[in-house]
């Protein structure tokens, strides 16, 4: 009994040695900001994609549906705002989604990913930062394609 328990202990450890780690580097792709994992949001949100962003890797518009602009800020950091139904307050506790993906935006293949978050208020609204990182985690430069839902 007291082995099994042993075993047991180990495998808690484990599972929480391995939360840690996946936090950590959460963490550090956010620029050193911890992200938030408690948040309100409005239930006003059905699933259903309103505009989309082919982005560029050097922060050029390749394509998408109520794309206003994009720029590239800095290595892997990205700002796209949007007109039509997506020219408000499309943050994540108003009701919004949004995703994001490594894409080539031709034929072949890429490593890394993006993640999204809500332009600062004082950037405005109807905005989505993204960034981009390598395979290693590293910021890098890369075309994505984003979606925004509601």
């Amino acid at each position: 009994m007291n082995k099994q328990l042993r075993r047991i202990s180990a495998l808690g450890f484990a599972t929480v040695l391995t939360a840690a780690f996946v936090c950590g580097n959460a963490y550090a792709q956010n620029n050193g900001v911890a992200t938030q994992d408690v948040a309100e949001f409005s239930p006003q949100n059905h699933g259903k994609v309103l505009c989309t962003a082919f982005i560029n890797s050097n922060g050029t518009r390749a394509g998408g549906q109520d794309v206003l602009s994009s720029t590239r800020i800095g290595v892997g950091v990205y700002n796209v705002r949007f007109t039509g139904p997506c020219s408000g307050n499309i943050r994540v506790n108003n009701g919004w989604a949004r995703w994001t993906q490594v894409d080539t935006l031709q034929f072949g293949t890429t490593t890394g990913h993006c993640t999204t978050a809500d332009l600062a208020a004082t950037g405005g609204v109807g905005a989505i930062w993204v960034n981009c990182y390598s395979n290693t985690g590293a910021p890098a430069d890369r075309s994505f394609s984003l979606f925004v839902a509601r």
